[in-house]
């Protein structure tokens, strides 16, 4: 393998990211270190062939997917790059864009962490940024995260971290029904190792329809839904040690008190729309 390929970049292409597609691939031909290649996993989008810049063809390498849904999705993807040379494996979603120093930075902070996480830019549909470096106002950069900062909410998604192949062994299954995928994957990894956040490069996270987690989102269905989803996340992870086990134990009183069956449920809705600086799945942590 060239010393200059040890490096992926990954993403998952899927039928209506045709609109978000030129963005991402301008984004990727803009950055500062070319030094990488891209693997394409295709779930049902036979367009991409045609799509893909000239200037990246001879990067980019396209896997089909069977399309089992995202957590077995997840799951094929990280089996398959086990199977790869690579050495450091950075995750971009195909509908986010990227600041032109991410991969550059990322790989430079890979050389003494496994595991890389930098800042998000909250984006509309049309690609506008409306709040940038989001996660600097609660995490500081340079910080190290370990699992415990994600026992009840998250940061780490498939389009903000980067991670060292070497750590990838300690997952072997990824359960069908998991909703948050990207967390159940990096509270595994976390498990064993440690993370370095980094605001001094950013995702361009794009916020649409299809999308499966907002951020700062306000509404009943929305808190319905983390409220869920949480509940699916502790099911799965209670046992993986002592501070899962805890974690779980206090969301059940929790949902038990505040949750979508309680009659408290459109008072708890009152309470949290006040806070505007949440994180991925942070809508039921009362203040």
């Amino acid at each position: 393998m060239d010393a200059k390929s040890d490096t992926v970049v990954v993403t998952v292409a899927y039928p209506g990211v045709e609109k978000y597609i030129d963005d991402y691939f301008s984004s990727l031909l803009d950055q500062t270190d070319q030094a990488f290649k891209i693997l394409i996993f295709n779930d049902g989008f036979d367009a991409i062939v045609n799509l893909i810049p000239f200037q990246l063809t001879s990067k980019v390498e396209l896997i089909n997917l069977s399309g089992k849904g995202i957590s077995k999705n997840r799951e094929y993807v990280l089996r398959y790059l086990k199977t790869t040379p690579f050495v450091k494996v950075i995750f971009a979603d195909i509908d986010d864009t990227f600041q032109r120093n991410r991969i550059e930075l990322v790989k430079k902070l890979l050389n003494k962490n496994d595991i890389v996480v930098n800042d998000l830019s909250i984006a509309d549909s049309q690609m506008k940024i409306c709040r940038q470096f989001y996660f600097s106002s609660r995490i500081a950069d340079n910080s190290i995260v370990d699992i415990s900062y994600i026992c009840d909410k998250n940061i780490f998604g498939l389009s903000n971290t980067g991670i060292n192949m070497q750590i990838l062994s300690s997952i072997e299954f990824i359960p069908e029904q998991i909703i948050a995928v990207d967390w159940y994957i990096f509270t595994i990894l976390l498990q064993k190792n440690e993370a370095v956040f980094t605001n001094q490069t950013s995702t361009n996270y794009r916020q649409h329809n299809s999308n499966l987690a907002g951020i700062s989102l306000q509404s009943a269905e929305e808190i319905e839904r983390a409220f869920n989803v949480k509940k699916n996340h502790y099911k799965h992870l209670s046992d993986l040690n002592q501070m899962m086990s805890k974690a779980a134990k206090e969301f059940e009183k929790l949902y038990d008190k505040f949750g979508p069956k309680s009659t408290l449920f459109s008072e708890y809705c009152n309470r949290i729309e006040k806070n505007k600086r949440l994180l991925w799945w942070e809508l039921t942590n009362p203040k």
